[in-house]
């Protein structure tokens, strides 16, 4: 072709980044067909899988995992496919990233959950759909923070309410403050 597929953009991203950010599943198909790469780390989020995650494209990610892409990538966060799609509320990709073998419940670097970024922009539906799927909601980060304490922080009462019903508590010391 004569075109290095390869070369990175100002945003460090190859096309199969933004292919996969924009959702163009048989565009990804043919990409491998050239010999792209899919699980390099680009750009903020990470891989190709990522980008499709974070967008919602779930025709990208079941093509991503077809051809080889590992699900359990982690970025340079340590964040998991699960983050981003909570961290966007898209509570379908959610439950197809479980069925995909992605884990919704590990926590990254700083020890958040996709339950904390979930509740920290507001997404009550993420929230609750991540519960379906076992998370815990009570799980703190590195600060001891809750998804409750990153609800009350963004104003989402909603959230909170959701949180409390699912067993989430909203009084009591954080566990890395209390004595053993």
């Amino acid at each position: 072709l004569g075109c290095p597929m390869e070369i990175r953009d100002a945003n460090d991203l190859t096309v199969t980044h933004v292919a996969a950010s924009n959702g163009q599943a048989q565009v990804l198909k043919g990409l491998m067909d050239l010999g792209c790469q899919m699980s390099e780390q680009g750009g903020p989020l990470g891989t190709a899988a990522h980008y499709a995650a974070a967008m919602g494209h779930i025709e990208a990610l079941k093509v991503l995992r077809d051809l080889g892409c590992a699900m359990t990538d982690r970025n340079a966060r340590r964040g998991t496919l699960a983050h981003l799609s909570a961290y966007s509320g898209h509570t379908e990709v959610l439950e197809v990233l479980q069925d995909l073998g992605c884990s919704v419940a590990e926590p990254d670097n700083g020890g958040e959950t996709a339950v904390h970024l979930a509740a920290e922009r507001g997404h009550v539906e993420a929230v609750t759909v991540l519960k379906q799927l076992g998370c815990s909601m009570v799980a703190e980060d590195n600060d001891g923070r809750t998804a409750g304490h990153r609800a009350a922080e963004s104003g989402h009462v909603a959230v909170l309410r959701v949180l409390w019903r699912l067993g989430c508590p909203m009084t009591g010391t954080p566990t890395h403050q209390r004595t053993p």
